[in-house]
């Protein structure tokens, strides 16, 4: 029986493999993540963004329409209709896609597509790097709106800016000028949170 507290205690401890036995057995695992991931913890949260990718990927093996159900979830969850603003959801898209980009690549695009929504824009931009990494395509139709984004005076809209120009290779010249920017940002990788620069986030190594 998948339970809630279960689900918590295996974002705290890190442990994914255990979710993805979970979700092998019981799809409604999903339900209890989805509670993670506008949690006021930042870590719990992520962790919560990258198993929902990790679980979906499990479920869409055999229960695609599932995890489609998941992505139309999430975008309602972006929407004025929704009454409310689903702020982790770009991310929590781009981790699905990229998974499995073949059989949600229509995602892909609408993931990166919320720039000009302030609630979203971390997330967007987050979202904009993994998936540009992955199919340049995919972010291709708002790489003006992230090379604007470039002089923001948020550092971590413009770190995640320039890792995602980094992640298609645009506006080399105009990251060169960050190599100097060493205001922190604090990124998700390898499950933890860290801190990076807009400078390293650019792709300038100190």
């Amino acid at each position: 029986m998948v339970s809630k507290t279960k689900v918590e205690y295996c974002l705290q401890k890190k442990d994914f493999d255990y979710l993805l036995t979970l979700a092998r057995k019981d799809k409604r695992v999903v339900r209890h993540i989805f509670r993670y991931l506008y949690s006021v913890d930042e870590l719990v949260r992520k962790r919560a963004i990258e198993a929902l990718g990790l679980v979906s990927s499990v479920i869409a093996e055999r229960d695609t329409w599932s995890v489609r159900n998941i992505l139309r979830q999430l975008l309602w969850s972006v929407t004025e209709e929704s009454g409310g603003i689903g702020w982790s959801a770009p991310e929590a898209m781009a981790e699905i896609v990229k998974k499995c980009p073949e059989e949600f690549y229509d995602y892909g695009s609408i993931a990166v597509s919320y720039l000009d929504e302030e609630l979203l824009r971390r997330s967007c931009l987050w979202a904009a790097g993994t998936l540009g990494e992955l199919r340049p395509e995919f972010i291709k139709h708002v790489l003006p709106g992230i090379i604007k984004l470039l002089d923001y005076n948020d550092p971590t809209v413009r770190g995640y800016a320039a890792r995602a120009l980094l992640a298609v290779n645009t506006a080399g010249e105009r990251l060169h000028h960050f190599k100097n920017d060493n205001a922190p940002v604090q990124v998700y990788e390898d499950g933890e949170l860290r801190l990076r620069t807009v400078a390293e986030l650019a792709g300038h190594i100190n």
